[in-house]
């Protein structure tokens, strides 16, 4: 019996297929993946305070805010209305907080900001005692209710507004008889006697005691 001829191509090696090789599942190697590039929180982030404040254009905080929230950015533009007016207008004109996660550097280039309050090119967050604090004064309609300041009373502490007793410390006496308020002023061992026409010439300051 005639034997059968070996092809020529018989026994030489043959060469690997396409797609098979380095990391490909049964060659005892691990694929080889491109890394995750993660994109890094700025420094003092945390959990607890993930506000951050930016300067917008004075009178475009609502349009500022806008654009923030178009690329999914949470945003809080505190506003109280305007005596008299009725008008609502921010409480920090020129000013935004925003909560924009892993989005932050985006902020820099979103319409209406004009840059992220930082310190020493670090980018800050409000901390969370101070966002609680300040949304403590929100009511039920969302305005910012500014504390009322109380009016002074007979025999408390005061401070002078106006003129060269500016930051001064004194005590009211009251009204007198022709209508303007009476503050008791110790100055070199004497008690002074300043009258001041204007009701916001003096502030109230129950914080303060006179020794």
């Amino acid at each position: 019996m005639a034997r059968k001829s070996q092809s020529p191509e018989r026994g030489k090696e043959r060469p690997a297929a396409a797609g098979r090789g380095k990391g490909r599942p049964g060659d005892g190697t691990r694929p080889q993946t491109a890394p995750i590039k993660r994109r890094r929180r700025p420094k003092g982030w945390s959990p607890l305070s993930d506000w951050m404040l930016v300067r917008t254009k004075t009178g475009r905080e609502n349009w500022a805010a806008v654009n923030c929230q178009n690329q999914a950015m949470e945003t809080w533009l505190p506003r109280t209305s305007q005596p008299g007016k009725g008008k609502l207008v921010p409480v920090f004109p020129g000013y935004l907080f925003v909560r924009p996660g892993d989005r932050w550097p985006k902020l820099r280039s979103t319409y209406g900001v004009l840059e992220i309050v930082s310190n020493a090119g670090q980018p800050l967050y409000v901390p969370k005692a101070i966002m609680r604090a300040l949304r403590k004064n929100e009511d039920g309609d969302g305005l910012f209710r500014l504390p009322k300041e109380t009016d002074p009373v007979k025999g408390g502490v005061v401070e002078i507004q106006i003129g060269p007793w500016k930051n001064h410390f004194g005590v009211y006496d009251g009204m007198s008889a022709s209508g303007r308020n009476r503050v008791l002023l110790s100055f070199m061992g004497q008690d002074v006697v300043l009258e001041f026409s204007r009701k916001h010439s003096i502030k109230a300051r129950d914080d303060v005691t006179l020794i």
